[in-house]
């Protein structure tokens, strides 16, 4: 019951900061919060359940795929946005990865 409250908070917290910084205070459309709501999704799952994220770097890397494809198709617009969502997976997932690599010793507390 308490990781449900603890994702619940980080997703209420961490979607209304990449909202923020998506679009600043011009929302002009509900499908444009496609983006901050993947990104809050992957960082409140990545945050608590911390064996999902090989799951969502293997996600990330399958956006990064599409992009390359839909580039060379030259579907520029799709391209870019999926490219954009992929690489912030990652960059998420990513992150998540460096409190376990502190507790190991591979990189020093600053």
């Amino acid at each position: 019951m308490f990781k449900i409250i603890k994702v619940i908070i980080i997703f209420v917290v961490s979607m209304t900061v990449f909202s923020f910084l998506e679009y600043e205070t011009s929302l002009n459309k509900i499908h444009t919060l496609i983006q901050p709501l993947f990104f809050s999704i992957t960082l409140s799952i990545c945050l608590v359940w911390p064996s999902f994220r090989k799951i969502f770097i293997f996600c990330a890397l399958i956006f990064l795929t599409i992009m390359i494809f839909t580039y060379l198709l030259n579907i520029l617009d799709i391209a870019e946005w999926v490219g954009s969502l992929g690489f912030g997976m990652l960059v998420i997932t990513l992150i998540s990865f460096s409190g376990d690599f502190i507790k190991k010793g591979y990189i020093e507390r600053l």
